[in-house]
């Protein structure tokens, strides 16, 4: 599951500081998804590194094309692997990652499959890429980072009984969980899909009064104007359980954080979601008061 970064264009740095941001931003969301770093001092060079540790880094593509900062790419590369490795991260060899793509060497690939696919081969858990273009004055950086352990597979019931294919990924940080759980109701019949968002925010009510829990938000939310529903619960052992629900294309995504009472609130988490196309594309719509959609267009983030 790809975790993105997205710096909007800026005026065009002039210096170091373009490769400095990018590196920033494929190293912060590591650390930000495992929620730790392994200690360096506690690994032993000679041992075969757990799989959780080990990084590939597939490069940072010029979009462009532009001769200028075609330097970019790889000085970010090199910067990222030096920081990730003083972290204590094991960092795939470079030639074994090229030698890899040129294999490949296909412009349509999917960059989800393809980031799973060279993740398993080359035995790295984690797989980073992303790219740089220049927008007239300003530079526009994009950091992408992909889990590439298998995600589970579940059946969902609906509230008339049948049964539709979902995949749940999960994440913790220390004592946090994180959840999103995506249902396909594609072919369903059309009380059970306009009828999902209801369903399971029913069953979250549900369990949270016959446990104790204190339902203390509960309503309508939109993301990009994709409309959803939202819930925040106080639960009888004091953790708190944030939900998000939306829609779109036949499909649920349904995101649940669940947090110690003295962590911030997940409320970034509860409204982070992208939807993207096939091709990596974040949809964004406008909506009217009838709850009529509007695409306006896909913006590329690959």
């Amino acid at each position: 599951m790809p975790i993105s970064f997205l710096a909007y264009p800026q005026p065009l740095p002039c210096s170091n500081r373009a490769s400095g941001y990018l590196r920033a931003a494929a190293v912060c969301l590591l650390v930000a998804s495992i929620g730790s770093v392994p200690p360096a001092a506690a690994q032993d060079p000679d041992s075969q590194p757990p799989i959780a540790d080990v990084v590939a880094i597939l490069g940072f593509t010029n979009l462009n094309g532009d001769p200028a900062l075609e330097w970019l790419g790889p000085g970010t590369v090199e910067s990222v692997r030096t920081d990730l490795q003083s972290l204590g991260f094991r960092v795939v060899a470079s030639d074994a990652v090229e030698a890899l793509l040129a294999d490949r060497n296909d412009p349509g690939d999917d960059p989800d499959r393809a980031a799973a696919e060279i993740g398993s081969a080359l035995a790295a858990r984690w797989v980073i890429l992303g790219s740089h273009q220049r927008l007239g004055t300003g530079l526009r950086l994009t950091a992408r980072l992909y889990d590439t352990t298998v995600d589970e597979e579940a059946s969902i019931v609906s509230q008339r009984g049948s049964t539709y294919p979902a995949r749940i990924y999960r994440a913790n940080d220390g004592d946090s969980s994180y959840m999103v759980t995506v249902i396909n109701y594609t072919g369903s019949v059309i009380s059970d899909v306009r009828g999902s968002m209801a369903w399971e925010a029913w069953k979250y009510r549900k369990a949270a009064i016959e446990s104790g829990g204190e339902i203390t938000f509960d309503g309508y939310a939109q993301v990009d104007r994709i409309e959803g529903h939202q819930l925040q619960i106080t639960n009888a052992d004091t953790t708190r359980t944030y939900v998000a629900l939306n829609l779109l294309a036949s499909r649920l995504y349904l995101l649940e954080a669940i947090v110690p009472a003295d962590a911030p609130p997940p409320a970034l988490f509860q409204v982070s979601l992208q939807m993207l196309d096939e091709n990596g594309d974040r949809a964004s719509f406008d909506i009217d008061p009838d709850g009529q959609r509007t695409d306006l267009g896909r913006e590329t983030l690959r």
